[in-house]
Parts: C-alpha cells; sequence; structure tokens
C-alpha cells in the first residue's frame, strides 16, 4: 500500500466519524436549526460523486461515499418526517379520526349558542 492509498483510507475511517454525532443528537432532540435544505444538497453531491467515482475507477471514493450516504440518509429522512409531522393536524387522543373541530371549547360554533348565551 502506498501513501496515497494509505491516506484516502485513512479518510474513509475518519469520514464515517462526521455524521454519527447529528444522527445522535436528532435521536435525543427535536432537530431544531439543523437545515434540511442543506442534507438534501449533501445527498445529491454525494450521489453524484458515487457516479463519478464509479466511472473513473476510484474505489475509496466507491466504498468511502455509500458509506458516508448511510447516516446523510438518516439525518436527512429524520427531519423531514419531523417537519412533516409539525404540519399535519394534531389529533386527539379521544378523536383519532381527527373530526374535531382545532377552535377553542368556548369559541361558538355556527348553529349553537357560545358560553354567554348569545
Amino acid at each position: 500500500m502506498h501513501l496515497g492509498e494509505i491516506t484516502g483510507w485513512t479518510s474513509v475511517a475518519l469520514g464515517q466519524l462526521v455524521s454519527w454525532p447529528q444522527v445522535m443528537k436528532l435521536r435525543r432532540e427535536r432537530g431544531d436549526g439543523v437545515s434540511l435544505a442543506s442534507y438534501a444538497i449533501v445527498l445529491v453531491s454525494m450521489s453524484l460523486f458515487l457516479v463519478h467515482a464509479i466511472a473513473i475507477g476510484d474505489l475509496v471514493s466507491t466504498v468511502s461515499v455509500p458509506l458516508s450516504l448511510v447516516p446523510n440518509v438518516m439525518i436527512a429522512t429524520t427531519l423531514a418526517r419531523r417537519r412533516l409531522s409539525r404540519r399535519a393536524p394534531r389529533r386527539s387522543r379521544r378523536d383519532p379520526v381527527g373530526t374535531r373541530s382545532n377552535a377553542p371549547r368556548d369559541a361558538p360554533v355556527a348553529g349553537r349558542l357560545g358560553p354567554t348565551g348569545r
């Protein structure tokens, strides 16, 4: 093994350490301040680089990029799910179908008198 291969494989090993702390942080916290757009760009970039590495026959990159994609895909999907779940209307345990109004309980509803009888 020559110096180029040694540094390449060392880079692969160290590169695996980069994203995992973010994965662990997202498991413990909400992920506020983590950019889904940035991770989407990273995934596109890494995918294009993988195609390039395969095309030129770069073994180190052909191995390292898919390994690095794993935690980055986990981060992006976790962020996307959390963002989508925040947008979805919350359902009550008593009303699993989601038919209950989001209006406050004392708000007047069409055809029903409010708390003051008006």
